[in-house]
């Protein structure tokens, strides 16, 4: 499934990239944030929705489908969290933008970033956008 493998390549990404201890790929509660071990800091979640056909091409039996996908980063730092936080966009982004994902006719985006503090832990939260062709067999 195009699905799995642009998940899959995501993970790939965020390993390649080489500031994250952890990554996982689902959202851990605050109770298990709480129970992390500070040398698995900071880590990197990975979920998914399901991708959902946004345009249909009867003729040629294809879809447009989009597929979005959460990044969520926890780190523990509370005496510079904002350049934290930047430093993880920066280098998400410069990875995300760089890494050869291997779909074709792949558009990628991110179009979604929030911040918080819950001390003692600094969370991220990036929502990446894909779109591609499938055909009706394999989103």
């Amino acid at each position: 499934m195009i699905a799995e493998t642009i998940i899959k390549e995501t993970v790939e990404m965020l390993i390649d990239l080489n500031i994250f201890k952890t990554i996982e790929r689902k959202i851990p509660d605050y109770d298990n944030i709480k129970n992390i071990p500070a040398v698995n800091m900071p880590i990197a979640c990975v979920n998914s929705f399901v991708p959902l056909p946004i345009y249909e091409n009867i003729r040629q039996a294809q879809n447009k489908t989009v597929l979005e996908i959460d990044i969520n980063v926890y780190a523990l730092d509370n005496e510079t969290p904002d350049s934290r936080i930047s430093e993880f966009i920066f280098e998400i982004w410069k990875g995300f933008n760089a890494y050869k994902y291997s779909p074709p006719t792949l558009e990628r985006r991110l179009i979604d970033g929030d911040k918080s503090i819950m001390p003692p832990f600094t969370l991220l939260n990036l929502k990446l956008e894909f779109q591609y062709t499938s055909t009706k067999l394999t989103i």
